[in-house]
């Protein structure tokens, strides 16, 4: 009977042992799901990464080859400037001198005038009409005055003509 209690503690042992072996195992093989799982999740991010790496670098590239034509174009962009200051410099110093000349030729319309008046105003003491040379210096004043108006309206028509060509010059 001694074999009997050997072999029931034995069949015991041996029970113990399966279900030692078989949480190992469980065990073992939660250990390798979750490795595998883990792995999976990895190779997941890695690719992830590698996808967004390739994108970065054909970025990276896009903008290197943009920058690139932009470098050209702010040359371009800076010389298109450069001569749009020396026409609009050119276009100033022009205006200037239109003005200098129609400030001129007033000038010369002036002293035209007071020659015509002197070379009458004898003539017309001679005669003896006072009425007449009243008649002529009234009406001479209003020549004047009408070319002084003339004038001041050509000036501001110089002033608004440049600040056209001003504008359209920002504009384009």
């Amino acid at each position: 009977m001694s074999r009997p209690q050997s072999s029931s503690a034995t069949d015991q042992q041996v029970a113990q042992l399966r279900q030692q072996f078989a949480k190992l195992e469980s065990e073992s093989n939660a250990r390798f799901e979750a490795a595998q799982q883990s792995i999976k999740q990895n190779r997941q991010v890695w690719l992830s990464l590698k996808q967004q790496n390739k994108d970065l670098k054909q970025e990276v590239s896009k903008r290197g080859a943009t920058a690139s034509r932009d470098a050209g174009k702010s040359q371009v962009d800076r010389t298109i400037e450069k001569l749009e200051k020396e026409v609009h410099e050119l276009r100033r110093q022009y205006d200037k001198i239109m003005q200098e000349k129609k400030t001129a030729v007033s000038k010369l319309d002036n002293l035209q005038d007071s020659v015509r008046e002197l070379s009458k105003a004898p003539a017309g003491a001679a005669g003896g009409t006072r009425a007449g040379s009243a008649r002529d210096s009234a009406g001479s004043r209003e020549a004047r005055e009408m070319r002084v108006l003339e004038n001041r309206l050509d000036k501001a028509l110089m002033k608004c003509n440049e600040a056209q060509s001003i504008r359209r010059t920002y504009e384009q």
